[in-house]
C-alpha cells in the first residue's frame, strides 16, 4: 500500500510538470492583445494551499486551478472556492467594483478586437474574486499577462509602469473586468479599463489563441 501511494504521488507530480510545461508553453507563444505590447506569463503564488516553499504556478487562472486540482485535490473544499451558477447571472457581478476606480474605453473592432462572450468573463470575475494573493508584472509599460481564457474569451492584465508591478490582490483585476462589463455590455462585452492610478489597465475581448 505505501509502495503504491508512492507510485500515486511520483505520478501526480509527473503529471503536474508535464502540465506545466505546457500550460507555459501554449502561454509563451500567444499573441499581444494590442500590437506593440509585450506578453509575460503569469505567476500564481498559493502559500496557503501549497506552503510558502513552493514553487509558483504559471498561466491562466483556468490552467492554474486545473493544476491544483491535480497537487491537491480538496484545495477548493479547503478555501471554500464557490463554482459560478448555472445559468450565471448578471446579479453575481461584485458591488464592490465602481466604474470610478477605472476609466472604461469600450474597444468593439479596433484593433480587431471582437466582443467576448459575457458568461465566460463573469466566469473568469468570479474565481478571480475568490483567490488571495499578490498578483506581479514584470516592467512596463505594455508589458501583458493573460489572466483569464475560455470559451474563446480572454481578460488580460497589463503593466503601464517602468518597474515591475505587484498589487494586493487578484480582485483588483476582477474589478477592472468587472468595470468594463458594466459599461460596455451589448451583444458581448469588450474594452479597455485604466486603473485611477495609471500604473495598470485591464482587457476583455475575444481571444482564439490557444484559448
Amino acid at each position: 500500500m505505501i509502495a503504491f501511494t508512492r507510485a500515486l504521488s511520483l505520478l501526480l507530480s509527473i503529471t503536474s510538470t508535464l502540465f506545466l510545461k505546457q500550460a507555459v508553453a501554449l502561454e509563451q507563444d500567444i499573441k499581444a492583445p494590442i500590437p506593440g505590447y509585450g506578453v509575460e506569463v503569469l505567476k500564481w503564488d498559493f502559500p496557503d494551499i501549497l506552503g510558502s516553499q513552493a514553487e509558483s504556478l504559471n498561466g491562466t487562472i483556468q490552467a492554474v486551478m486545473a493544476q491544483l486540482d491535480l497537487i491537491k485535490p480538496s484545495w477548493r473544499k479547503d478555501l471554500n472556492i464557490t463554482a459560478p451558477s448555472i445559468p450565471i447571472e448578471e446579479n453575481q457581478v461584485s458591488n464592490k467594483a465602481s466604474n470610478d476606480l477605472f476609466r472604461v474605453v469600450c474597444l468593439f473592432g479596433q484593433f480587431g478586437w471582437i466582443a467576448a462572450n459575457q458568461y465566460a468573463i463573469l466566469d473568469g470575475i468570479h474565481y478571480l474574486e475568490q483567490l488571495h494573493g499578490r498578483p506581479s508584472l514584470g516592467p512596463g509599460p505594455r508589458t501583458c499577462a493573460r489572466v483569464s481564457c475560455s470559451w474563446d474569451s480572454a481578460i488580460w492584465w497589463c503593466n503601464d509602469s517602468v518597474r515591475t508591478l505587484t498589487i494586493s490582490g487578484y480582485v483588483f483585476i476582477a474589478q477592472g473586468a468587472t468595470a468594463i462589463y458594466k459599461a460596455c455590455l451589448g451583444w458581448g462585452v469588450g474594452g479597455q479599463a485604466f486603473s485611477q492610478d495609471a500604473l495598470y489597465n485591464v482587457i476583455v475581448r475575444q481571444d482564439h489563441d490557444n484559448c
